[in-house]
Formats: structure tokens, sequence, C-alpha cells
């Protein structure tokens, strides 16, 4: 998934749209378009459209420079970024916060 962006902004990421998570992507959303994925779906409902959906967390990695993340447990951390459609596996990425 490539995010559109101009040539000085750097494409945004961001992984778990929990109760803390889903503020900050709102926040980084008043900037500009931010990939995001939720392994629920309905963690997107009420959220700006500027916040577009991806696949998995290889995708976000795909699609994004910088990639943000808010995650509950050591297991969705590990699940997010080293499983087999983890982060690390992205394309793009070039930070991870």
């Amino acid at each position: 998934v490539e995010m559109a962006r101009s040539d000085q902004a750097p494409a945004i990421g961001f992984l778990g749209l929990g109760s803390l998570g889903a503020p900050i992507a709102r926040r980084l959303a008043a900037v500009g378009p931010v990939l995001a994925f939720d392994p629920d779906p309905a963690r997107f409902d009420g959220l700006p459209s500027d916040i577009r959906p991806a696949p998995s967390p290889r995708a976000v990695g795909d699609g994004a420079d910088i990639v943000f993340a808010c995650l509950a447990a050591e297991r969705h951390h590990r699940d997010a970024l080293l499983g087999p459609a983890g982060l690390v596996h992205g394309k793009r990425r070039k930070i991870y916060v």
C-alpha cells in the first residue's frame, strides 16, 4: 500500500488503535494521512478518513517511512513486528517509534 505524500513530508504509519493509540493517530492525521493497522476493524469506526486501514503491519511498513505503535502487550508487539506479516518485512519503513 503506497501512501501519497509531498516530497518533504515522510509518510506516517501507525499500529494499534486502542484507547491510547486512536487519539495519537488522530493527532498525526490532523497533519497528514496515516496508514494504520489494527486487528480489530471496528477500531477504524469513527476515525477520520485520513486514517486509512492497512491489511497488515507489513503493509504499513511497505507504505510508511515512519511507523508509530501503541500496542497493549509484549506479545502484540512481537506479532506486529516479527510475525509472518510483521513490520520488519515492510520495504519502505525507516523509523519505528
